[in-house]
């Protein structure tokens, strides 16, 4: 008698849908997955002025508010150093008594590290929200962001942003 056993082959997996599953899987995480949108500071940049005639600014200088800062980071508020949380207090309390009638000067030296002019930019969107939330407190009980779209224009237009930042010659050479 002949024990030989016969060889068996392996059964193999059938993987002509692993390619189907695999792209309706995809398909299904990026359409159910939120993208990540990044926010940043609003502003928009002057434009390109090169070639065309510059026009003074014409302000009374008690609705002016100037922030330097100097090329190692330093900050100072009406030639006056100051740290940025007590800039932001200044510039509270200066766009609350102005209103309208004020303007935000920066004057930033060119080799000033770019941590310090953001932190600036910050503080200054943080002082007209305070601003803005506090009026709206007063004229209508409740805080800016839950007033209605024409109660927020309204006090936007009490209290506009309006920032200038000033370059000398010696900087755009």
């Amino acid at each position: 008698m002949n024990l030989r056993r016969k060889s068996r082959a392996t059964p193999g997996l059938d993987t002509t849908s692993t390619a189907d599953i695999s792209f309706m899987l995809l398909i299904f995480f990026l359409v159910t997955t939120s993208m990540y949108d990044a926010r940043g500071l609003t502003g928009q940049l002057p434009p390109d002025d090169e070639g065309k005639d510059k026009q003074e600014l014409l302000a009374d200088r008690n609705g002016l508010l100037t922030l330097s800062l100097d090329a190692a980071g330093g900050l100072t508020v009406n030639e006056k150093t100051s740290d940025v949380a007590a800039a932001q207090a200044a510039m509270e309390e200066f766009i609350a008594s102005r209103g309208k009638n004020h303007l935000l000067i920066i004057e930033v030296e060119p080799l000033c590290p770019y941590d310090n002019y953001f932190a600036l930019q910050q503080r200054i969107s943080q002082a007209y929200n305070a601003v803005r939330d506090n009026k709206a407190r007063e004229v209508y009980g409740q805080g800016f962001a839950s007033l209605s779209a024409e109660q927020q224009e309204n006090i936007r237009a009490q209290f506009p942003r309006r920032m200038a930042e000033d370059l000398s010659e010696e900087d755009t050479k």
